[in-house]
């Protein structure tokens, strides 16, 4: 059974690992800074050296990194 995926740019996480889909890939960021590449279609690791693979990785740690200063500085909070 395959089934399509085609979420862009969503977030999925647990208190020790944070996963980003986009472009029908998973990335999966571990507290100890390992980078884990899957596929959707068929779950097959993609290697972080690949161009896709690198691009995606680094999108999802900007996006964490930005979102960590954010959270760090108050600066996601709506003025009252």
């Amino acid at each position: 059974m395959v089934v399509n995926i085609c979420i862009a740019g969503s977030f999925i996480g647990t208190y020790r690992k944070l996963g980003y889909i986009d472009d029908g890939m998973l990335v999966k960021l571990d507290l100890k800074q390992f980078i884990d590449i899957h596929r959707l279609s068929d779950m097959l690791p993609v290697s972080i050296t690949s161009a896709p693979g690198h691009e995606l990785a680094d999108e999802a740690v900007a996006y964490y990194q930005s979102t960590s200063y954010l959270f760090a500085h108050h600066l996601n909070r709506w003025e009252q």
